[in-house]
């Protein structure tokens, strides 16, 4: 059995038997397609299927499933659906049992909201997947646990800490046009592992692997050489004929400039100083070499910001490894990226780039009226059509015992452009250095307190179009509920005001100073260019 991805490595998609894998996926409609595509390509083998949906019901799959619906007619498999609203890992297994699905080679295939995990105790998952490998081991059966939401990236982390009961992980997630699949491991029935990424289609036979056809003799003869600036990475020998090392990333710049073709060349980042530096030196590499050559950007900043990274992307970066990438992840992963051509022409001349790029790092931030936070995301986001919406809008509901300025309090935006605003009884945020998959990790920077303390449930929005759709609804509904603004402007300045050590006296005598002005706006100044 396999997931069925047409043009794909098996090695990257073989589902062994006695094997548990699995999947994170964007959306609900991006899981089912992966999980509906999985059944129909192993339809033909002699095994029991069986699929188990948790929050998906019938008009979910018409409206998500891409092949003509007369095909669905073609899975065959015993579907079962959550209807209790429990949660279903906990309980998997014993139903499983309960309904006999014990035969060898069966393959199941179960889908399910993200937030599974993370409304459960890193213990708890431990044992939920501990159980569920058990069970494929026990029966020789083949497992796909497929889930779907907005927290790709906190669950996967929760994923990889449980390898030892995962057999392979995989990663989907819709892009600016296709999907981006990152295979973090596989493990093949003889125990071998695989990692690798690659760009799918989704077509009416299932997902398809976008290959590469670049005719080879564009290549130069310096395709396995490397160029690598310091030592913190050490590329593996048996994967380049030549390797010369540098020691600053000008001498680098330089030397590729002069002679490379299609060379792989690594610069480093220090420091957010160095992002300009390197930002120039990769824009007049991709303009002057071509899509050929491939650039990486190693990481050493501790975490670099999602505009900063879309920045160097913007410029013509290949692929950026993160601080914590060591020599052995990037030397498991570079066989595929060394296939890497640059998608995407430069179309854009650098000082637009580098100003689009500082618009945001000079914006300002903090709590705005709800006109005022309406105005400015429209603005932030309308910049120029060429935005693909780096960007979330959430909307987070706040504990019933929580009073929405309490929450709104905790707000303490760190970068340019955070804003929050309160709308309908929830504390709306615009994070645009956010990324769609690091949504929890934003939260978490920009709210004193644990924002699942704070709040009960919230949701968001990342494409342009989806965050314009957004704002109009905010805009359209009339506050019911009378906002203290005074009490919101106090709690900041309490904050504020403690950094700097003032009495308590001190910080409430200045606080009740405070006034606020709202400011109208008219939505419909809104062009929708999305």
């Amino acid at each position: 059995m396999k997931l069925g991805i047409i043009n794909f490595s098996d090695k990257l998609q073989r589902l062994n038997s006695s094997m548990l894998f699995c999947a994170s996926c964007d959306t609900k409609a991006t899981a089912i397609n992966y999980g509906l595509f999985t059944l129909l390509n192993n339809t033909r083998n002699f095994s029991y299927r069986y699929l188990v949906l948790d929050d998906i019901n019938q008009k979910d799959i018409r409206n998500s499933f891409f092949a003509p619906e007369e095909k669905l007619s073609e899975i065959k498999a015993h579907v079962y659906s959550n209807k209790n609203k429990g949660h279903l890992l906990k309980w998997i297994i014993s139903d499983f049992k309960h309904i006999n699905a014990l035969d060898e080679n069966s393959l199941f295939v179960i889908i399910v909201k993200d937030t599974l995990y993370k409304d459960t105790k890193s213990v708890q998952i431990s044992k939920i997947l501990e159980n569920i490998k058990k069970f494929a081991l026990l029966n020789k059966s083949t497992v796909l646990l497929i889930n779907y939401g907005v927290n790709q990236l906190e669950i996967n982390s929760t994923l990889l800490k449980n390898s030892s009961s995962v057999d392979g992980l995989q990663s989907v997630k819709k892009s600016s046009v296709n999907y981006d699949l990152n295979v973090f491991f596989w493990t093949s029935e003889d125990g071998e592992v695989s990692h690798g990424q690659s760009e799918l289609n989704l077509t009416e036979k299932g997902f398809e692997c976008i290959i590469n056809k670049e005719d080879e003799s564009y290549l130069g003869n310096d395709y396995q050489d490397c160029f690598v600036v310091g030592t913190d990475f050490k590329p593996d020998k048996v994967l380049f004929n030549r390797i010369e090392q540098f020691t600053d990333n000008q001498g680098m710049y330089e030397t590729a400039m002069r002679k490379a073709i299609s060379c792989s060349c690594f610069f480093n980042i220090y420091s957010r100083m160095d992002i300009d530096k390197i930002s120039g030196m990769v824009y007049r590499l991709r303009l002057k070499k071509g899509k050929n050559l491939k650039i990486f950007v190693l990481d050493r900043t501790n975490g670099l910001r999602a505009n900063s990274a879309k920045f160097l992307m913007d410029c013509g970066v290949n692929f950026i490894f993160d601080f914590n990438a060591k020599s052995a992840y990037i030397n498991t992963v570079l066989p595929s990226l060394k296939n890497l051509t640059l998608k995407n022409e430069i179309q854009i001349d650098y000082d637009t780039l580098k100003d689009r790029y500082y618009r945001i790092e000079r914006e300002k931030n903090g709590y705005l009226e709800k006109k005022q936070f309406i105005r400015k995301v429209a603005e932030l986001i309308s910049v120029d059509n060429a935005y693909e919406g780096d960007g979330a809008l959430v909307l987070l509901r706040p504990h019933r015992n929580i009073e929405i300025e309490s929450a709104v309090g905790q707000f303490k935006p760190k970068r340019g452009g955070d804003y929050c605003s309160i709308a309908d009884g929830n504390v709306v945020v615009f994070l645009p250095s956010c990324r769609n998959g690091d949504l929890a990790i934003g939260l978490r920077h920009v709210f004193n307190t644990g924002y699942d303390k704070l709040f009960m449930s919230y949701s968001a929005a990342f494409t342009k179009a989806d965050i314009i759709a957004l704002l109009r609804e905010i805009d359209a509904k009339e506050e019911n509920y009378s906002i203290n603004f005074s009490k919101i402007k106090m709690i900041n300045e309490e904050n504020r005001l403690r950094s700097e050590h003032l009495t308590e006296k001190e910080i409430r005598d200045y606080c009740m100073e405070t006034e606020w002005n709202p400011l109208d706006f008219d939505l419909k100044e809104l062009k929708d260019n999305a």
